[in-house]
């Protein structure tokens, strides 16, 4: 019986021992692994950190690049505003003073208006059955114009004068640019007071320097558009008044004409 005891413990005593051996190596392995694994997760924590903070980094540079190019666009509208508001008042206040500037009183009659300050000034061409008197001698019209053509109209009608200005049916003979119409056009003036001026464009005024015009008309007229309505008239009235409006002749041409209406083609 003590025999069997002292096995017995001896065999314990082998047990405690292989486990010390045995079984404390690997609490250190275990440690070893543990740190291991805290060190390469700190790693690739840190390296996370790095990519997100160079994300981070690019996103913040693109979002400026974005922000700079919507500000420039938003800019530019911007300008594009702006100049479309000084046009559109440029355009307004052009609008008004033209309006300021024509005689209220006067009724536009006609679609053509004419800045007040123009078409006060009448004058004449000397006109007669031989053609044109111009520097004391007539001058024939030139074959196969239309201003040929209103000429000879004027001769068949029986070559009339209304009291030294020449008349076709009823309508004055008129030289005018073509602001008005063209050479055989019919069209009305209108006076400061309403009264209408029927006329037929008998000739059209020089807008280019001509060995007969050095001065040419603008668009209006000649002088800066003051003359607007040059009479076709008999020489021996302009011998004896000058221009109508003037010395009793003619007195309703003392005012200027304000408006005119075309009325399409009168001599074919």
């Amino acid at each position: 019986m003590k025999r069997g005891k002292k096995w017995e413990c001896k065999t314990l005593l082998m047990v405690i021992i292989t486990l010390v051996v045995f079984i404390q190596p690997s609490r250190v392995l275990s440690a070893d692994i543990a740190m291991g694994f805290s060190e390469a997760l700190a790693e690739s924590d840190a390296q996370q950190y790095d990519l997100l903070q160079e994300a981070d980094a690019e996103l913040a540079i693109r979002d400026a690049e974005r922000l700079q190019l919507e500000a420039q666009a938003l800019e530019a509208i911007r300008l594009q505003y702006e100049q479309e508001l000084q046009r559109q008042a440029a355009e307004q206040l052009y609008i008004e003073q033209f309006y300021e500037n024509l005689v209220q009183s006067t009724p536009l009659q006609g679609n053509i208006l004419i800045p007040a300050g123009l078409g006060d000034v009448y004058t004449v061409t000397c006109y007669g059955v031989p053609g044109w008197y111009i520097s004391g001698e007539w001058r024939g019209v030139s074959p196969g114009t239309m201003q040929d053509v209103v000429h000879n109209a004027w001769i068949a009608a029986g070559a009339f004068y209304n009291d030294g200005l020449a008349v076709l049916d009823g309508r004055y003979l008129i030289a005018c640019t073509p602001t008005f119409g063209n050479v055989g056009d019919a069209v009305t003036f209108y006076l400061q007071d309403g009264t209408p001026v029927p006329c037929v464009i008998a000739d059209a005024k020089a807008q280019s320097v001509v060995a007969w015009d050095t001065e040419p008309a603008n668009e209006w007229g000649h002088s800066g558009g003051r003359n607007i309505v040059e009479f076709e008239v008999d020489p021996n009235y302009y011998l004896a008044y000058g221009n109508p409006g003037q010395r009793g002749w003619h007195m309703e041409f003392s005012q200027p004409v304000t408006s005119a209406l075309w009325e399409g083609q009168f001599v074919f």
